[in-house]
């Protein structure tokens, strides 16, 4: 009986099987991808390409989107944030990078 108490505490309690993880990148714009989504192109001071999609803007993410051929290469930091995401196109729940803000950076 007891352990079917803590089983049942911990199930109650239990952490969320899927937690967003949120970060920052530093690197050099590499333009928008266009697709059923849009995708900010970073190329990281690490020297990973990174593709971040983007759910939702703000005025500076959408400065990039509307100009992004003149901002091709202006150094930037991005918050980003690991999560899962209902994505129909891609048949369901996926693993997914997401944009959530960006900064230029002094050269």
């Amino acid at each position: 009986m007891r352990l079917l108490i803590a089983a049942a505490a911990l199930l109650t309690f239990a952490l969320p099987l899927h937690a967003n993880t949120t970060s920052e990148l530093t690197g050099t714009f590499q333009g928008i991808e266009q697709g059923d989504y849009a995708y900010f192109k970073l190329h990281t001071d690490a020297g990973a390409d990174e593709s971040l999609m983007i759910l939702q803007t703000d005025a500076a993410i959408d400065d990039f989107v509307e100009h992004a051929d003149s901002l091709v290469g202006t150094r930037v930091k991005v918050r980003i944030e690991d999560r899962k995401q209902d994505i129909p196109e891609a048949g369901g729940e996926i693993d997914v990078r997401v944009l959530l803000g960006v900064e230029k950076l002094a050269k």
